[in-house]
């Protein structure tokens, strides 16, 4: 049997820990979205896709983000009416720039496809950036490529 040897490309963590924190992360998350969404592209679905990187990171870690009352601690107004706005919206219209009932001006949500543009969130502020960054990775296409491997 072939050995495979897998490099972590980009990985500068330093511990072992946070190693396989990566690894179950790219396993379980990353990778999945990237091949769930890249395949509802392709059959002509709309996919929207959106990397959250603010707050906790934990299971609900969005919730704090939906407020706008003004006496919660650490809420970002801004950002709270355009994730209520965008929820609201795919919701109606199956289309999360459809509609906007805050009146804040958001960037537009490109749908993904082969451009492989993903909204990503963050405490301060709201971009696109290229699947590259995130899911459409080394480590994903090892994963793919080693179905045999990763299962044992």
């Amino acid at each position: 049997m072939a050995t495979t040897n897998l490099v972590w490309v980009g990985t500068t963590l330093s511990s072992v820990y946070l190693l396989k924190l990566t690894l179950l992360s790219d396993f379980s998350i990353n990778c999945p979205t990237y091949y769930i969404a890249s395949s509802l592209s392709v059959s002509g679905q709309k996919v929207w896709k959106e990397v959250f990187n603010a707050g906790s990171q934990k299971h609900g870690g969005t919730a704090p983000f939906f407020t706008t009352d003004p006496d919660a601690a650490g809420v970002n107004t801004t950002l709270a009416n355009i994730m209520k706005d965008r929820l609201l919206s795919f919701a109606v219209h199956n289309d999360p720039n459809a509609q906007a009932w805050s009146g804040v001006d958001a960037l537009i949500w490109p749908t993904y496809g082969e451009t492989g543009e993903v909204m990503e969130t963050n405490d301060t502020q709201i971009t696109i950036v290229m699947d590259t960054e995130y899911d459409k990775s080394e480590r994903c296409k090892f994963f793919s490529e080693h179905g045999e491997v990763v299962q044992n």
